[in-house]
């Protein structure tokens, strides 16, 4: 029973237990059926209040997957709802999701300083982007008070800075942290691009990084640098993947990319068209003994609806 719990969203599972019999009602009493079911209150309350009633009803120490929505709580809400949670004892919670248009740095830091705990080990932060986040400030409260996670979503734009504090490295390669990541996503396609020259850092940063999944990869200065003659973009000529410095990631098994786009501005005007495949290629030799998934691309439709809303260049792009 627990583990199809797994699998409904939590409006299910209280329609399965208050609304049918004695025997299933009997259920809502025990602390193994909580602990497989994310406690999340979209779509299921109507109000902060009845959710944290809900709270205060389930058994102590259960809960393990738990969202907190500042669309429904606002700060003050928030806050007082990871006080709740310390008091009902859920000290094993190992999934934590944050969303909402009133997050903070400040709001965050007091929800993860509450709810510090080794046992985490996934940690989704979204709407950094719209509540314009700093995403330095973000990394350091991840490092800070979730040192053992193994799972991140990020809805936003890390810089250089921020992966390599993430990664737990600082300037000169000095390992600063025990770094324990195997799944990375970074949503929210045309807020959260990264450069391929960061990416092939990653095998470095992450080695033990198994699930990677970008919204958006757009073109870097590096290309510039490295393909043009005399630094010229108009004689900028596409790569082969063995001029590709790419450092391998040893235990990459699924690579998932929604957009492959140009810097419109300034800094490439025509770029060659096939250097994105010159360094997905250089992706794919360096972890092909690992690779099982790798997905390229939304529908071409998708792509060409964007283009006149935000400032990205997009070839076409195929799923594989």
């Amino acid at each position: 029973m627990s583990h199809l719990l797994t699998y409904l969203p939590l409006r299910d599972i209280l329609a399965l237990f208050l609304r049918t019999c004695r025997t299933f009602r009997a259920f809502f009493d025990l602390k193994e059926v909580w602990s497989k079911a994310l406690i999340d209150p979209k779509d299921t309350f109507k109000s902060a209040t009845a959710f944290s009633q809900f709270v205060r009803r389930l058994p102590e120490t259960s809960i393990r997957k738990f969202t907190i929505d500042f669309n429904v709580f606002g700060i003050e809400g928030a806050v007082e709802l990871a006080d709740l949670l310390i008091r009902r004892k859920h000290w094993e919670l190992h999934s934590l999701h944050i969303v909402g248009r009133k997050l903070s740095h400040a709001s965050l830091n007091l929800i993860l300083r509450r709810l510090w705990s080794g046992a985490f080990k996934v940690l989704s932060v979204h709407d950094m982007s719209v509540n314009k986040l700093d995403a330095n400030q973000v990394t350091k409260a991840v490092v800070s008070h979730a040192p053992n996670v193994e799972k991140l979503r990020f809805d936003g734009s890390l810089d250089l800075e921020s992966l390599e504090s993430l990664s737990g490295l600082r300037s000169g390669g000095l390992v600063m942290s025990d770094n324990r990541i195997t799944h990375l996503s970074f949503l929210g396609a045309w807020r959260s691009a990264i450069h391929w020259g960061e990416l092939r850092c990653f095998g470095t940063w992450f080695p033990n990084l198994e699930r990677l999944y970008v919204a958006c990869i757009v073109s870097s200065p590096y290309w510039v640098e490295t393909l043009g003659v005399d630094g010229s973009v108009d004689s900028l000529r596409t790569p082969t993947a063995e001029e590709i410095h790419w450092l391998s990631i040893p235990r990459l098994r699924s690579f998932s990319v929604e957009h492959l786009g140009e810097l419109d501005i300034q800094t490439v005007s025509n770029p060659p068209e096939n250097v994105h495949a010159a360094y997905l290629w250089a992706m794919v030799e360096g972890s092909k003994d690992t690779l099982e998934r790798l997905e390229i691309g939304p529908p071409r439709s998708e792509v060409e609806s964007k283009k006149g809303e935000h400032h990205l260049k997009h070839p076409n792009s195929t799923r594989y």
